[in-house]
């Protein structure tokens, strides 16, 4: 056997790439102003009065990534666009200057 194919046949997961393999299968979700605008790509200048997700019901996604398998949810707090899923200090662009929940609203939290 020549040496680099012993070398590395040797080869075993560190214990930090094992804990990601047992992670399997996340949701990945990105919602956001633009889920309103039927864009894919915002630039910043939507109107954060786009943003009411009325109908939006977490409860229900979490038991759908559970009943799909998955161990988890990524949500995309911020994106490219700018729009911040939390009431921000720092940005107009934010849920905090939309009518969801009477501009209460936070879907971080």
């Amino acid at each position: 056997m020549r040496e680099l194919d012993r070398r590395l046949i040797q080869i075993t997961p560190s214990p930090r790439q094992l804990r990601l393999q047992e992670m399997e299968f996340y949701a990945f979700v990105h919602f956001t102003v633009n889920t309103f605008t039927g864009r894919e790509w915002g630039d910043g200048t939507e109107s954060p009065a786009l943003f009411n997700p009325v109908k939006m019901n977490a409860d229900q996604w979490v038991e759908a990534i559970k009943a799909a398998g998955m161990k988890g949810l990524i949500l995309t707090c911020k994106h490219q666009d700018g729009f911040c899923l939390w009431p921000s200090n720092y940005t107009d662009h934010t849920i905090a200057a939309s009518p969801y929940n009477g501009g209460k609203g936070d879907s971080v939290g």
